[in-house]
This record gives structure tokens, C-alpha cells and sequence, in this order.
């Protein structure tokens, strides 16, 4: 079993190289106790190549479901660029 305080802070890595984001938690359905994906903060980079329309100091927040994870170790790879991601995640807004 895998503590989650051990991915906060780890780097998401898209499929092409490029660093997403950073893991802020996960997002966990309360009724049924399945994890639904890993909140992760974009880099201001890959929010504007997402295609999200980035607030002024704010960070944008999405949840990336499992499907989209390949491999976890030091960092978090991702099986799609980030180009793809918009219509596949769930947008949660900035902070």
C-alpha cells in the first residue's frame, strides 16, 4: 500500500518529456473509497499548452484519472502529452 503523502510534491511528466505539474493530493470518491485520480497543480507552461485559460497568480488544478498514469517512481509519467489532457482530466479551478 502506498501512503498518498508520498506522492504529494512528486513531478508529473507528460508523455513527451515535458513536466506537467506537481502532485497536490488525490481525489478520492467517498462512497466507494476508490481513488479517482491525482490532483495536480500545471505549470503555468502546461496550462496555456493544455489550452486552460490561466488566471493571473493562480495555479490550475486538474485530476488526472489512473488510466492516464503509466509508471510511478521518482516521478509520475503520464502515457499522454499534455497537449491531450484538457478533454481528459477533470478540471477542479486555481488556487
Amino acid at each position: 500500500m502506498v501512503d498518498s503523502a508520498k506522492l504529494n510534491g512528486k513531478k508529473v511528466i507528460g508523455a513527451n518529456g515535458y513536466i506537467v505539474g506537481e502532485v497536490e493530493g488525490i481525489e478520492v470518491n467517498e462512497e466507494n473509497w476508490q481513488v479517482e485520480g491525482l490532483q495536480v497543480g500545471l505549470t503555468n507552461e502546461a496550462a496555456t499548452d493544455a489550452g486552460f485559460k490561466r488566471p493571473v497568480l493562480s495555479q490550475i488544478i486538474i485530476v488526472i484519472p489512473p488510466k492516464l498514469i503509466s509508471s510511478v517512481g521518482d516521478v509520475v509519467a503520464l502515457n499522454e502529452a499534455i497537449v491531450n489532457l484538457k478533454d481528459l482530466v477533470k478540471y477542479l479551478g486555481f488556487r
